[in-house]
């Protein structure tokens, strides 16, 4: 949904999801609207700023 496995080294692999991907738009369109979704949801701001705050509140630090 959201990229291509290729293993590493396979030059022939890497050139094909190459071609495949340049030539397909709705693919591209489908796999960036997902990622975008994902990256919204996994980064949210106030998300990352209540994680933080977690991690500083469990190490007792104080943040002035």
């Amino acid at each position: 949904h959201n990229g291509l496995l290729i293993e590493p080294g396979d030059v022939h692999g890497l050139t094909s999801a190459l071609e495949y991907l340049i030539t397909d738009e709705e693919v591209r369109a489908r796999m960036g609207s997902h990622n975008r979704e994902i990256i919204s949801d996994k980064f949210d701001m106030n998300l990352l700023v209540g994680r933080l705050s977690g991690i500083y509140d469990a190490l007792q630090v104080k943040v002035s």
